[in-house]
Protein backbone atom coordinates (compact mmCIF):
# COMPACT_ATOMS: atom_id res chain seq x y z
CA UNK A 1 0.00 0.00 0.00
CA UNK A 2 2.99 2.14 1.07
CA UNK A 3 4.79 1.67 -2.97
CA UNK A 4 1.12 2.50 -4.14
CA UNK A 5 1.14 5.88 -2.86
CA UNK A 6 4.67 6.21 -3.42
CA UNK A 7 4.09 5.77 -7.36
CA UNK A 8 1.09 7.72 -7.33
CA UNK A 9 2.59 10.67 -6.06
CA UNK A 10 5.47 10.70 -7.78
CA UNK A 11 3.08 10.06 -11.16
CA UNK A 12 0.92 13.00 -10.13
CA UNK A 13 4.42 15.57 -9.25
CA UNK A 14 5.63 14.46 -12.73
CA UNK A 15 1.90 15.49 -14.52
CA UNK A 16 2.10 18.90 -12.58
CA UNK A 17 5.90 19.29 -13.76
CA UNK A 18 4.82 18.86 -17.27
CA UNK A 19 1.50 20.38 -17.23
CA UNK A 20 1.84 23.86 -19.22
CA UNK A 21 0.01 26.73 -20.93
CA UNK A 22 1.10 27.59 -24.56
CA UNK A 23 1.47 30.90 -26.25
CA UNK A 24 0.29 31.15 -29.78
CA UNK A 25 1.78 34.71 -30.89
CA UNK A 26 0.31 36.72 -34.44
CA UNK A 27 3.85 35.93 -36.16
CA UNK A 28 3.37 31.78 -35.83
CA UNK A 29 5.76 31.61 -33.14
CA UNK A 30 4.06 29.30 -30.61
CA UNK A 31 6.41 29.29 -26.72
CA UNK A 32 5.83 26.93 -24.04
CA UNK A 33 5.08 28.89 -21.10
CA UNK A 34 3.53 28.93 -17.58
CA UNK A 35 1.13 31.95 -17.16
CA UNK A 36 1.36 33.93 -14.15
CA UNK A 37 -0.88 37.20 -14.98
CA UNK A 38 -3.02 38.22 -17.63
CA UNK A 39 -4.35 41.72 -18.16
CA UNK A 40 -6.49 43.85 -20.34
CA UNK A 41 -2.84 45.25 -21.48
CA UNK A 42 -0.61 42.58 -21.15
CA UNK A 43 0.41 38.77 -19.52
CA UNK A 44 3.22 37.78 -17.83
CA UNK A 45 4.82 34.18 -18.37
CA UNK A 46 7.97 31.93 -17.65
CA UNK A 47 8.80 30.14 -20.40
CA UNK A 48 9.31 26.32 -19.68
CA UNK A 49 12.69 25.57 -20.82
CA UNK A 50 13.73 28.28 -18.18
CA UNK A 51 11.52 28.11 -15.20
CA UNK A 52 13.87 29.79 -12.84
CA UNK A 53 14.48 32.31 -15.30
CA UNK A 54 13.06 35.69 -15.61
CA UNK A 55 9.69 36.27 -16.12
CA UNK A 56 8.43 37.79 -19.63
CA UNK A 57 6.07 40.20 -19.94
CA UNK A 58 4.69 41.00 -23.19
CA UNK A 59 1.40 43.27 -24.83
CA UNK A 60 -1.96 41.02 -26.04
CA UNK A 61 -1.98 43.54 -28.99
CA UNK A 62 1.13 40.49 -29.76
CA UNK A 63 -0.94 37.82 -28.97
CA UNK A 64 -3.57 35.19 -30.92
CA UNK A 65 -4.73 33.09 -28.26
CA UNK A 66 -3.08 31.27 -25.29
CA UNK A 67 -3.97 27.61 -24.80
CA UNK A 68 -4.47 26.91 -21.02
CA UNK A 69 -3.03 23.32 -19.34
CA UNK A 70 -6.56 22.25 -18.26
CA UNK A 71 -7.11 22.31 -22.28
CA UNK A 72 -9.02 25.85 -22.36
CA UNK A 73 -8.52 28.58 -24.41
CA UNK A 74 -8.67 32.33 -24.17
CA UNK A 75 -8.63 34.13 -27.34
CA UNK A 76 -7.60 37.71 -27.92
CA UNK A 77 -9.38 40.09 -29.96
CA UNK A 78 -7.89 41.45 -33.62
CA UNK A 79 -5.79 44.20 -33.18
CA UNK A 80 -8.43 46.80 -35.72
CA UNK A 81 -6.76 50.18 -34.74
CA UNK A 82 -4.09 49.88 -37.97
CA UNK A 83 -7.55 49.03 -39.90
CA UNK A 84 -9.49 52.30 -38.49
CA UNK A 85 -6.35 54.23 -39.15
CA UNK A 86 -5.88 53.32 -42.76
CA UNK A 87 -9.77 53.99 -43.17
CA UNK A 88 -10.26 57.37 -41.98
CA UNK A 89 -11.56 58.37 -45.18
CA UNK A 90 -15.59 58.76 -45.74
CA UNK A 91 -16.52 55.56 -49.02
CA UNK A 92 -19.51 57.72 -50.52
CA UNK A 93 -18.87 60.89 -52.16
CA UNK A 94 -21.35 63.47 -53.81
CA UNK A 95 -19.99 65.44 -56.99
CA UNK A 96 -20.66 69.09 -58.57
CA UNK A 97 -19.21 70.55 -61.21
CA UNK A 98 -18.89 74.40 -60.62
CA UNK A 99 -16.80 75.25 -64.26
CA UNK A 100 -16.68 73.75 -66.89
CA UNK A 101 -14.56 74.56 -70.73
CA UNK A 102 -14.38 72.81 -73.42
CA UNK A 103 -15.83 71.17 -76.98
CA UNK A 104 -19.28 69.19 -76.41
CA UNK A 105 -18.33 69.46 -72.94
CA UNK A 106 -20.09 67.98 -69.89
CA UNK A 107 -21.31 69.27 -66.44
CA UNK A 108 -22.14 66.35 -63.88
CA UNK A 109 -23.88 65.61 -61.07
CA UNK A 110 -22.35 61.94 -59.44
CA UNK A 111 -22.51 59.92 -56.99
CA UNK A 112 -18.58 57.81 -56.20
CA UNK A 113 -18.50 54.64 -54.25
CA UNK A 114 -14.90 54.23 -52.83
CA UNK A 115 -13.51 50.53 -51.88
CA UNK A 116 -12.02 49.78 -48.98
CA UNK A 117 -8.72 50.87 -49.07
CA UNK A 118 -9.69 54.00 -51.41
CA UNK A 119 -7.55 52.89 -54.49
CA UNK A 120 -10.57 52.53 -56.76
CA UNK A 121 -13.93 54.34 -57.14
CA UNK A 122 -16.82 53.85 -59.34
CA UNK A 123 -18.67 56.89 -60.24
CA UNK A 124 -21.99 57.33 -61.49
CA UNK A 125 -22.53 60.52 -63.64
CA UNK A 126 -25.31 62.41 -65.13
CA UNK A 127 -24.75 64.56 -67.41
CA UNK A 128 -25.33 67.65 -69.38
CA UNK A 129 -23.27 68.55 -72.48
CA UNK A 130 -23.39 71.87 -73.91
CA UNK A 131 -21.95 73.46 -77.13
CA UNK A 132 -21.74 77.08 -76.84
CA UNK A 133 -24.68 78.77 -74.87
CA UNK A 134 -26.85 75.54 -76.38
CA UNK A 135 -27.65 72.04 -74.86
CA UNK A 136 -26.64 69.43 -77.16
CA UNK A 137 -27.41 66.43 -74.89
CA UNK A 138 -27.90 64.11 -71.69
CA UNK A 139 -26.13 60.91 -70.30
CA UNK A 140 -25.53 58.72 -68.12
CA UNK A 141 -22.81 56.50 -67.42
CA UNK A 142 -19.69 54.88 -65.50
CA UNK A 143 -15.95 56.10 -64.44
CA UNK A 144 -14.09 53.58 -63.53
CA UNK A 145 -11.28 55.65 -60.99
CA UNK A 146 -8.20 54.09 -60.16
CA UNK A 147 -6.58 56.46 -57.16
CA UNK A 148 -2.46 56.02 -56.79
CA UNK A 149 -2.24 57.40 -52.75
CA UNK A 150 -5.30 55.49 -52.56
CA UNK A 151 -7.86 56.45 -49.70
CA UNK A 152 -9.71 57.89 -53.00
CA UNK A 153 -7.59 61.67 -53.20
CA UNK A 154 -4.50 62.29 -55.48
CA UNK A 155 -4.32 61.98 -59.07
CA UNK A 156 -6.98 59.13 -60.75
CA UNK A 157 -7.49 58.13 -64.16
CA UNK A 158 -9.70 55.49 -65.70
CA UNK A 159 -12.31 54.65 -68.62
CA UNK A 160 -15.35 56.26 -68.74
CA UNK A 161 -18.68 54.89 -70.31
CA UNK A 162 -21.94 57.01 -71.03
CA UNK A 163 -25.43 56.42 -72.79
CA UNK A 164 -27.72 58.84 -73.30
CA UNK A 165 -29.56 61.18 -76.23
CA UNK A 166 -27.76 63.91 -78.35
CA UNK A 167 -28.50 66.95 -80.88
CA UNK A 168 -27.12 65.52 -84.50
CA UNK A 169 -27.06 68.54 -86.65
CA UNK A 170 -26.38 67.65 -90.52
CA UNK A 171 -25.16 70.28 -92.76
CA UNK A 172 -25.55 69.58 -96.92
CA UNK A 173 -24.97 72.06 -99.61
CA UNK A 174 -28.88 72.20 -100.22
CA UNK A 175 -30.62 71.97 -96.73
CA UNK A 176 -29.84 72.05 -92.81
CA UNK A 177 -31.52 69.82 -90.45
CA UNK A 178 -30.88 67.94 -87.18
CA UNK A 179 -32.61 65.00 -85.43
CA UNK A 180 -31.94 63.54 -81.93
CA UNK A 181 -30.44 60.17 -81.34
CA UNK A 182 -30.06 57.98 -78.93
CA UNK A 183 -25.87 58.53 -78.54
CA UNK A 184 -23.21 56.14 -76.46
CA UNK A 185 -19.91 57.87 -75.67
CA UNK A 186 -16.54 56.02 -74.88
CA UNK A 187 -13.74 58.08 -73.58
CA UNK A 188 -11.01 58.27 -70.58
CA UNK A 189 -11.07 60.76 -67.68
CA UNK A 190 -7.93 61.78 -65.80
CA UNK A 191 -8.25 64.03 -62.24
CA UNK A 192 -6.81 65.42 -59.16
CA UNK A 193 -8.83 65.09 -55.90
CA UNK A 194 -8.04 67.29 -53.40
CA UNK A 195 -9.68 66.27 -49.91
CA UNK A 196 -9.78 68.96 -47.78
CA UNK A 197 -11.47 67.61 -44.72
CA UNK A 198 -13.04 64.18 -43.97
CA UNK A 199 -16.39 65.70 -45.68
CA UNK A 200 -15.27 68.47 -47.78
CA UNK A 201 -12.86 67.92 -51.35
CA UNK A 202 -12.05 69.96 -54.46
CA UNK A 203 -11.87 67.87 -57.82
CA UNK A 204 -9.76 68.83 -61.05
CA UNK A 205 -10.82 66.65 -64.08
CA UNK A 206 -10.11 66.52 -67.97
CA UNK A 207 -12.27 64.34 -69.69
CA UNK A 208 -11.79 63.55 -73.64
CA UNK A 209 -13.13 60.49 -75.72
CA UNK A 210 -16.04 59.97 -78.98
CA UNK A 211 -19.93 60.22 -79.43
CA UNK A 212 -21.35 58.21 -81.67
CA UNK A 213 -25.30 57.50 -82.97
CA UNK A 214 -24.45 54.65 -84.63
CA UNK A 215 -24.34 56.29 -87.80
CA UNK A 216 -22.13 59.50 -87.19
CA UNK A 217 -19.14 60.45 -85.28
CA UNK A 218 -18.12 63.04 -82.99
CA UNK A 219 -15.58 63.94 -80.55
CA UNK A 220 -15.77 66.12 -77.34
CA UNK A 221 -13.63 66.98 -74.16
CA UNK A 222 -13.79 69.05 -71.79
CA UNK A 223 -11.53 70.30 -68.40
CA UNK A 224 -14.17 70.79 -64.98
CA UNK A 225 -13.55 72.30 -61.57
CA UNK A 226 -16.05 71.16 -59.03
CA UNK A 227 -16.78 70.42 -55.29
CA UNK A 228 -17.32 67.08 -53.45
CA UNK A 229 -19.23 66.38 -50.41
CA UNK A 230 -18.51 63.11 -48.44
CA UNK A 231 -20.77 60.60 -46.45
Amino acid sequence: MKKLLITITLVLMAKSLNAQDKIYFKDGVTVDAKILVVSESVIQYKRMDNRSGPTFEIGVSKIDKIAYENGSQQVFKKDISSKNSSNEFRQDRLYLDLINYGRNGATSISYERLNDDGSRGIEIPFSVYFDGVDIEGYTLGANLKFYLKKQGKGFHYGPSIRLGVFDWYYDSYYSFSYSTDFTAYLGLKLGYQFQLSRLFGLNLNANGGGFSNFTEFDYGYSANLGMNFSF
